[in-house]
């Protein structure tokens, strides 16, 4: 369940009532991927990282919209395709996002330089 579903909020602060609560990012996911993605999951890693670390910077946005590792699942479908992923799966779940921002397409623009590494956000990607 999503946090930033406001059509299911009554019913997430029920059950936040109800259950432990733990939060799992992103990052602590990726083991998914083992046997899955193999052949591109170090360039996965990188994109995913830069992505929700640009992500955080959008004004409004926070770890609460992060992209999680399932969706890179799908480049098993593309033959690795990055470009790909983010046609058909991440622009638009972005761009849900950020509907309404007076500069949406320029936030889009940014988001998609640091899925494609453009950026920089992950200084340390190289360091074993």
């Amino acid at each position: 369940m999503n946090d930033i579903d406001r059509s299911v909020e009554s019913f997430d602060f029920a059950m936040r009532r109800r259950f432990a609560w733990k939060e799992i990012k992103s990052a602590d996911r990726l083991s998914m991927w083992e046997g899955q993605i193999d052949d591109w999951a170090e360039e996965a890693k990188q994109r995913l990282m830069d992505l929700n670390k640009a992500i955080e910077s959008v004004q409004g946005l926070n770890s609460a919209y992060h992209v999680g590792p399932s969706y890179f699942l799908k480049l098993a479908n593309y033959d690795g395709d990055f470009d790909k992923l983010w046609t058909y799966h991440l622009e638009s779940l972005l761009f849900e996002y950020l509907r309404g921002y007076p500069d949406a397409e320029q936030q889009i623009q940014g988001l998609k330089d640091a899925y494609n590494l453009q950026l920089g956000f992950n200084d340390d990607r190289n360091d074993g």
